[in-house]
């Protein structure tokens, strides 16, 4: 979203998978992994010291070489899919016009003409997805 309202992302901190995600696509970006990614819901974490120092350091480079860094934007438009886990989510999904249930069972497609309209769609979707069947 940020590349979308044409502000760079100079810094990013978050597990190792993260970092090397944002590597690859804004390589003059600055990365702090404070935790190394064992699964969905595992990692082994920096200590909380040693991870604040690490991010202190970043920050301070990530603004001296913010002008370095470009806006990434992606040109619509985009086809979207998101995985929704129940079924109702699913159905009230599709209550919204432009949505689609995918042959997959859980997913859920759309196409929006930019990245803007596609954040605002899937904030919707996650909403929609709090609601528990009466």
């Amino acid at each position: 979203m940020a590349g979308h309202l044409d502000v760079p992302v100079v810094l990013l901190s978050g597990d190792d998978s993260a970092c090397a995600e944002l590597h690859d696509l804004l390589p003059s970006a600055v990365t702090v992994a404070v935790k190394q990614a064992l699964g969905q819901s595992a990692a082994i974490a920096l200590h909380p010291e040693e991870a604040r120092e690490r991010l202190r350091r970043a920050a301070a480079d990530a603004v001296n070489r913010r002008a370095q860094v470009a806006p990434l934007s992606l040109a619509g438009p985009l086809d979207v899919e998101v995985d929704l886990s129940a079924p109702f989510m699913i159905d009230l999904a599709t209550l919204v016009p432009g949505v689609s249930r995918d042959e997959g069972g859980r997913t859920v497609t759309f196409t929006a003409a930019d990245f803007g309209d596609a954040y605002r769609l899937v904030l919707l979707l996650a909403q929609l997805a709090t609601i528990k069947p009466g």
